[in-house]
């Protein structure tokens, strides 16, 4: 997609990469689309399968986007959403071993970082600076806590995490799976932790981007 089309979105520019931050409305609804959409296309691409639109629909009608283009190359998709009182988080939608789900109860605003694509070519330059950007988009929104889900069984994306300084979850500390989405190899359950920055790593995110790097 032609990073025009993103314009009006643009947050900041950084050795060649441009950084958008896309409120979903009726306006940027083609763009955010597309963005769920190459991340899809990516997860594919990573081996699993089952991405449930249906799911994921609330997400994306209350989400912001954010992504990071060098030249006509998306090099990393993501998206914040709000916890607010009618819409959970994704990691509460998923099932415990035992079958309950976890319970957002905690007296803080908090928001959910998910949808994470990259291109492998030029992945590593632009993810902290776009997590940056998120922890900056955080603390605008009074936000205590930063969370995201990973697949512990992918080294790729824990070194991603280890050098974004998250830590797995104390709260939400037991795994979760969607019956739906799966490795494709052996139609199997991803487990995803539950992963997180507290209040110091958010501000520390936000006012220092060098405390993030990726080797």
């Amino acid at each position: 997609m032609d990073s025009i089309l993103f314009a009006d979105y643009l947050v900041h520019q950084q050795d060649g990469y441009s950084y958008y931050q896309l409120p979903v409305n009726p306006a940027t609804n083609k763009q955010a689309l597309y963005l769920r959409n190459l991340h899809k296309q990516r997860l594919h691409s990573a081996g699993y399968a089952g991405y449930s639109d249906d799911i994921d629909q609330e997400y994306h009608a209350q989400g912001t986007y954010f992504c990071a283009v060098y030249g006509n190359i998306i090099a990393t998709t993501m998206r914040a959403n709000l916890r607010t009182s009618r819409n959970r988080f994704p990691f509460e939608m998923g099932l415990k071993a035992d079958g309950t789900q976890h319970a957002f109860n905690q007296q803080y605003d908090a928001i959910d970082l998910n949808t994470y694509s990259l291109d492998r070519d030029y992945y590593k330059q632009a993810t902290p600076v776009l997590f940056h950007l998120a922890a900056k988009f955080a603390i605008a929104n009074n936000a205590k806590r930063v969370y995201g889900m990973a697949d512990t069984s992918n080294g790729a994306i824990m070194r991603i995490y280890q050098g974004l300084r998250f830590g797995f979850s104390e709260d939400f500390a037991e795994p979760i799976t969607f019956d739906s989405f799966v490795y494709e190899k052996d139609q199997k359950p991803v487990p995803w932790h539950i992963m997180e920055w507290k209040e110091g790593d958010i501000t520390l995110a936000a006012s220092a981007p060098d405390w993030l790097t990726l080797q």
